[in-house]
């Protein structure tokens, strides 16, 4: 059984800017993962030490993760739309063998 609790942070001005500062870099650290694997570098067997960011091991580690996500969930989305387009043409074929 897991146990959660919700905190409430109150954050100096100074801890705030760190923070967002830090989720910047993060988002910044996935989308440039994701576009090194669109354009065909393999990020299947990357490490934090092959990720250059301003972030501790376990975020960058987190950002491989994230980022192997967001392409499997891209290529499911390419994949179905394919398989969608190739029924749709087989449909369109034989509606006009049959008239």
């Amino acid at each position: 059984m897991k146990l959660s609790e919700t905190v409430k942070l109150y954050l100096s001005k100074e801890q705030k800017d760190i923070l967002v500062g830090t989720m910047h870099e993060y988002i910044h650290t996935v989308n440039r993962l994701v576009s090194l694997s669109v354009n065909g570098t393999s990020i299947t067997k990357y490490t934090a030490a092959d990720v250059m960011a301003d972030l501790p091991s376990a975020m960058k580690n987190q950002c491989i993760r994230d980022a192997k996500s967001v392409v499997n969930k891209y290529n499911k989305a390419v994949r179905k739309a394919k398989l969608l387009k190739k029924k749709a043409e087989k449909k369109k074929k034989t509606m006009l063998f049959c008239e």
